[in-house]
């Protein structure tokens, strides 16, 4: 929900998504779940009883962050949580259907990235705007939250990112996890496994890989080092 990647593979993708929150925000690993009506898995909070990162039993995958396009003065209530509207989403045919016909008054900001295909669709909502953008699948690309950095930080991320694909001629799952996991500065405020002054840290990281066989999961919480596996 905080920091995103997205590595193509020949047959699929790898997506990795740190969960960067307080510890007291407990989340449970990936698994089965039917929400209206809808077959889905994810990892769940448990405070809000949304998630994060989602897929559905016809191969559609995507990752939500918080934060639009820049950081907001968080107010003191919204209508909805963000994770409850992600899942809102796969009552849609895809992220374009939902952009246009989702009610997202009185939500906060977020950016939610879907791989649809071999399309890649972000929706980033500022709070008063909805804006579409489109990516190429055969990239590789990274994405950080707007609520926790800026963009000189975004920037630096994306150098990192780019010097960690360069520099690995054997990507996969365990290289992304790794990457997920590394410390590049003397600064963990930025660093991509952080921690903040404020108690956020990262507390979990989860991959989905996608391939012609299915969809697996691999979750990863920090304080157990402890991976679960789940296949679809």
């Amino acid at each position: 929900m905080c920091t995103l990647t997205y590595l193509p593979r020949a047959n699929g993708f790898v997506l990795t998504s740190s969960r960067d929150e307080l510890p007291k925000r407990v989340a449970t690993p990936p698994s089965d779940y039917e929400y209206e009506g809808k077959k889905l898995v994810f990892p769940k909070d448990k405070f809000s009883q949304g998630s994060w990162l989602v897929s559905n039993d016809r191969g559609r995958v995507s990752s939500l962050l918080n934060g639009g396009l820049q950081p907001h003065q968080r107010r003191d209530s919204y209508r909805k949580s963000r994770g409850i509207v992600h899942l809102d989403l796969y009552l849609f045919s895809g992220l374009e259907e939902f952009s246009r016909d989702y009610n997202l008054n009185d939500i906060e900001p977020f950016t939610i990235v879907s791989v649809e295909g071999s399309q890649i669709i972000q929706l980033v909502w500022t709070g008063s705007e909805k804006l579409l953008d489109q990516f190429d699948g055969r990239k590789p690309k990274i994405w950080s939250s707007s609520m926790l950095y800026d963009s000189e930080m975004k920037k630096m991320r994306e150098i990192w990112f780019a010097e960690w694909l360069n520099s690995n001629t054997e990507l996969g799952r365990e290289r992304m996890m790794d990457f997920h996991q590394q410390s590049f500065t003397d600064d963990p405020r930025c660093d991509v496994i952080m921690q903040r002054e404020t108690g956020v840290r990262t507390t979990s990281i989860t991959q989905i890989i996608s391939s012609g066989e299915g969809i697996e999961y691999f979750h990863y919480q920090v304080d157990e080092d402890r991976v679960v596996r789940r296949v679809r």
